[in-house]
């Protein structure tokens, strides 16, 4: 009887579960230009990897040997971003953050696999498919900000900002980049952040190309899955005259 009451439960937030992810990172995208301490960022970012983790394993496109991946990337990301608020010299800080910076991008990607592989899975369109798509295309932004990210603290000069790099705090950079990114991916283009070396143009325009083909294969796959059962239903509505 137990089970009987927690199955219908356990369904129904199940299908909200890509609602609360993309809710929870909508979120992060209007607080993070607004949050100047960095205990409050560093615990933010992981709580979103947490959750984008968990939402994904969840999911269950992932094998095994993928969850403890990335459960030992998100270990790697977590006391990363723990040591680098603690009193170490500048030098080991900054390698910290490279360190923390470098170990989300794989576990963002995997996450905005696993959530693709999910959609793409589904034999219908319902709401749950429809927010996992969205929040897979948060999870591809979010990606790339923190290879941007990551360039700018191996070589701050590969983008150029609208005040100097050097007096940016770091809360400020990270919710640029976020901002970059998306401004990149729907290909909008506003030229307040430039992309100045080679390396980060080449990525700025490999992420407006996906941004392209994401939203015209998505909006495909759901259209004909959408379109499917009915037109299915159609014909078996039909009888043939002989």
């Amino acid at each position: 009887m137990n089970a009987g009451t927690r199955a219908p439960s356990l369904t129904g937030f199940r299908e909200w579960r890509f609602l609360q992810l993309t809710a929870v990172l909508g979120l992060w995208m209007l607080l993070s230009p607004r949050l100047g301490d960095r205990w409050i960022v560093q615990a933010f970012m992981q709580l979103i990897l947490l959750n984008a983790m968990l939402v994904t394993l969840w999911a269950g496109s992932e094998g095994r040997r993928g969850r403890w991946a990335l459960l030992a990337l998100w270990g790697l990301s977590f006391i990363a971003s723990l040591a680098v608020l603690l009193p170490f010299s500048a030098g080991h800080r900054e390698l910290l953050l490279k360190v923390e910076i470098a170990s989300r991008v794989p576990i963002i990607v995997a996450c905005a696999a696993g959530i693709l592989i999910y959609v793409f899975r589904r034999s219908a369109v319902t709401l749950d498919s429809i927010f996992a798509a969205v929040s897979a295309y948060l999870l591809i932004a979010f990606a790339f900000a923190c290879v941007y990210m990551f360039m700018v603290a191996l070589t701050p000069e590969s983008f150029r900002f609208p005040s100097p790099i050097e007096t940016t705090p770091y809360p400020a950079v990270g919710a640029s980049m976020i901002y970059f990114s998306f401004v990149t991916l729907a290909t909008l283009g506003y030229g307040d952040i430039l992309p100045y070396s080679e390396a980060a143009r080449m990525l700025a325009v490999i992420e407006a190309v996906i941004g392209q083909f994401y939203v015209a294969v998505i909006v495909a796959v759901l259209v004909s899955r959408f379109i499917a059962p009915a037109a299915s239903s159609s014909d078996k509505a039909v009888t043939p005259v002989e």
